[in-house]
């Protein structure tokens, strides 16, 4: 069996475009939510009734400027988006492909999604399925649906920078992104490829924020996670990549190494998890089992912490039931009040910021927070300021509709006489 480590990482968020800036945010308390109606792609968007404004949001153009011409006009900017990120992970990493054996595995809730005024262009084409009818510029002249299609990414990617032996474009809703990583780590450890480069991306889309409006999961009043006065949270967008390599061929010093990895599926409700936590936490024990860890040997958990009712109430209890008495000595927190609940992409950024904690020594404060909800357990919420840490193990969650859980366990570099 190969080891596994994390070797790369990219991001563009709504509070950086890359990821040191992602990072530097989350240690200054940056917030990226702002009211999507006054942002250029929304087209004067009008609100549905109950429709909260609030979202995490990329600048406009946010990935563009970093490409020559000739890709601008090849790919939609969700797409360039998307290569940005990969881009930043193989160059973080220090990739020489060589003869290495490489997976691209691309996780989305959603999908690509062209910005309201395009799509209101294009409906003409959709209704006649004609790509003749396409507004400028033409992406796609063959088949005008790859601006919706997730495989259109991996298409970018294996002709702009990395050939692949075999690429996956999938969505397990919220999970998606998490469900990459451990799919390169289950490929890499198994030895069918050398590397992944697992990514995870949702860009904001109002008639998404809508139906989450519609089952009242959003509020306008800041997000508040595992706080005892938590109302809803805001929608977001943001893309994630994470670069994969066998620990034996790995160029440079990793992040961290994935050691345990754990997922769960109960299809309890279709939005709401199961409040008793119990699938959630099979996930988490799963993932520590394989990594032979016992729960008081995390130094923190990267929760999901969305800051609604009932989320917050099962992922409590689910990491209550995991830890027992040992809840209140292990740090934890939430980045979804910098940018929002970023769906497909959440658990990645989740997985992203933690290595970036590991690499750091340094825990990023949770916004907002005022009076811990203690009926769900006892817990060390990071808030108020940074915490300096020694990150030796740690634990990655995710979540998402129908009950699907993923958790990731990670172990520093150089930590039980590691080579490392």
């Amino acid at each position: 069996m190969q080891r596994v480590v994390v070797s790369g990482l990219g991001a563009i968020t709504p509070i950086g475009d890359c990821v040191a800036d992602f990072f530097s945010g989350l240690l200054s308390g940056a917030s990226g939510i702002v009211d999507f109606r006054e942002h250029p792609e929304m087209g004067g968007y009008r609100l549905k009734d109950g429709q909260i404004p609030l979202a995490g949001l990329l600048p406009s153009e946010a990935a563009n400027e970093r490409f020559p011409d000739d890709l601008r006009r090849r790919y939609d900017p969700q797409t360039l988006t998307v290569l940005a990120t990969a881009i930043e992970a193989l160059t973080d990493a220090g990739f020489d492909q060589a003869d290495r054996k490489v997976a691209i595995l691309v996780g989305s809730a959603v999908g690509l999604r062209p910005s309201i005024p395009r799509m209101k262009k294009s409906f003409p084409a959709y209704a006649q399925f004609s790509s003749d009818l396409l507004p400028e510029p033409h992406y796609y002249n063959k088949n005008f649906l790859d601006e919706f299609a997730t495989s259109t990414v991996i298409q970018a990617i294996t002709r702009e920078c990395v050939q692949c032996s075999m690429a996956f474009p999938f969505s397990s809703l919220c999970v998606s992104g998490g469900n990459a990583i451990i799919l390169g780590y289950e490929l890499i450890k198994a030895g069918v490829v050398d590397a992944a480069l697992a990514i995870g991306f949702d860009f904001f889309h109002p008639r998404q924020n809508q139906v989450f409006s519609h089952f009242r999961l959003l509020d306008d009043a800041p997000i508040k996670p595992f706080d005892a006065s938590r109302t809803g949270y805001q929608l977001g967008e943001s893309v994630g990549a994470v670069l994969l390599e066998s620990a034996d061929t790995a160029g440079k010093r990793p992040y961290a190494e994935i050691v345990g990895v754990g997922a769960s599926c109960d299809g309890y409700h279709l939005v709401i998890p199961d409040p008793s936590g119990k699938p959630q936490s099979q996930a988490m024990t799963t993932a520590l089992a394989e990594a032979q860890l016992m729960p008081n040997e995390l130094d923190a958990i990267a929760t999901i912490g969305r800051g609604s009712k009932v989320g917050d109430q099962a992922e409590g209890r689910a990491i209550a039931r995991l830890l027992g008495n040992s809840g209140a000595s292990v740090p934890m927190n939430s980045l979804v009040p910098n940018i929002g609940y970023t769906l497909g992409a959440s658990s990645m950024m989740n997985f992203i910021a933690l290595m970036m904690e590991i690499r750091q020594g340094i825990l990023f404060p949770t916004l907002n927070v005022e009076k811990s909800d203690t009926r769900l357990g006892k817990f060390d919420l990071v808030q108020g300021h940074a915490k300096p840490v020694n990150l030796r193990s740690a634990l990655a969650l995710g979540s998402a509709f129908f009950g699907s859980n993923t958790a990731i366990a990670v172990r520093a570099p150089n930590t039980q006489g590691d080579a490392l």
